[in-house]
């Protein structure tokens, strides 16, 4: 039938992605101005007037992931508050460097449970190594705080708690997650948990001359 037709028309998105070698990502990689290209190609991508500063910075965040610990154990990862008024764009940068970012390198959430990252790490203690956390707004991570700040400070977190086995016996159970990762939180508020924020860096989203007019100005050109 005509839908079995359309969806054999349909590309794999797989055999549609062009090769590329090794040899080819590793000079593009080792190319200085690498931060600026793939800012300008987000920015592309996503449509984005100006903020090219705030896009270095929550790159910069996003993929601070990525690094190795310290000898010491100590993670080196940048952890930024991103402040602004409602409607400002907080989320709209956030996601648009998180469109880029390989699905691995990110974990985005909109809320948590205070134990949440505890039991999803029950099933891998590993899915959060080298991730980038990026709650929509800090609501999301209010409850969180608990395990963010061993995370940010020391690469892991371990949580003691009590549950039930099969035979209904009360036994001890430990759930650990291990990092390191980077942590974006875009806000309205300016203020979070003191001893949370002492760990991050707290970047405004400030207003700049013609930037309605601007985005005004894209919108219309998108419409017609």
């Amino acid at each position: 039938n005509a839908a079995q037709e359309a969806e054999q028309a349909e590309p794999d998105p797989e055999e549609a992605l062009p090769e590329v070698s090794q040899e080819e990502i590793d000079e593009r990689v080792g190319r200085p101005g690498v931060l600026d290209r793939f800012v300008e190609f987000t920015a592309a991508i996503s449509k984005v007037i100006g903020e090219r500063k705030p896009l270095k910075l929550i790159t910069l965040n996003a993929s601070s992931a990525q690094l190795e610990k310290l000898p010491s154990g100590k993670p080196l990862a940048a952890n930024v508050i991103l402040s602004s008024s409602a409607g400002r764009g907080k989320n709209y940068l956030c996601d648009a460097v998180a469109r880029l970012l390989p699905e691995e390198f990110c974990f985005p959430f909109e809320s948590a449970s205070a134990k949440a990252l505890y039991y999803v790490a029950g099933e891998d203690p590993e899915f959060l190594r080298h991730r980038w956390i990026y709650p929509n707004e800090a609501e999301g991570t209010d409850l969180l705080v608990e395990t963010l700040r061993p995370l940010l400070s020391g690469g892991s977190a371990r949580h003691v708690t009590v549950n039930k086995d099969a035979s209904g016996r009360n036994v001890g159970q430990e759930f650990r997650v291990e990092g390191p990762v980077s942590v974006t939180i875009p806000t309205v508020r300016n203020k979070l948990d003191n001893q949370l924020q002492s760990r991050m860096l707290i970047a405004d989203l400030k207003d700049y001359p013609g930037r309605v007019a601007a985005h005004s100005k894209a919108v219309s050109e998108q419409l017609s």
